[in-house]
């Protein structure tokens, strides 16, 4: 293997070390890539909890799971359609 080789190769492995470890550490920081503005933006998460127990959460008219739940990686500015609901009970939006 040439000299040439060798240092282009290493200049490969140097530039995708760094790419790879940018990408780690946002996304270990609580950043997603948001491919609609085309930035990173920091992500939150809402925790519910509800009494009495095991009540259903829809997100975006989407079954989630019951509750106590964390719903994680939410993107600011966005929309979010919250319902949690048990039958019996009164549905909260």
């Amino acid at each position: 293997m040439s000299k040439r080789t060798r240092q282009t190769l290493f200049i490969i492995a140097i530039v995708a070390f760094l790419l790879i470890g940018y990408f780690t550490t946002m996304y270990a920081r609580g950043y997603r890539w948001d491919f609609a503005s085309n930035r990173f933006l920091s992500v939150g998460g809402i925790y519910l909890e509800s009494l009495p127990k095991d009540a259903q959460i829809f997100l975006n008219n989407e079954f989630l799971e019951e509750t106590p739940y964390l719903i994680k990686n939410l993107l600011p500015l966005r929309n979010y359609t919250l319902k949690v609901s048990k039958e019996n009970f009164q549905i909260w939006h």
